[in-house]
């Protein structure tokens, strides 16, 4: 099993949806890779943003949090 390396950001779905997700890193592709949304969808990026920091506040941020759920 390859352990890869993981975090959670503001993902950009298209110009008007935004989101919060698990994404891995693939060295074969040298890019981050989007893995699970683990928010609803927002209308702007400074929404997800506002959700991203308070969620954060929370302690919900830590990417281990996430990995059994994949």
């Amino acid at each position: 099993m390859t352990d890869y390396t993981t975090r959670i950001s503001i993902i950009k779905r298209n110009d008007w949806s935004h989101y919060i997700g698990l994404q891995f890193y693939s060295p074969a592709h040298d890019t981050w890779m989007n893995l699970k949304r683990i928010s609803k969808y927002y209308g702007t990026y400074e929404e997800a943003d506002q959700a991203y920091r308070e969620l954060e506040k929370l302690g919900y941020m830590d990417p281990t949090l996430y990995r059994a759920a994949i």
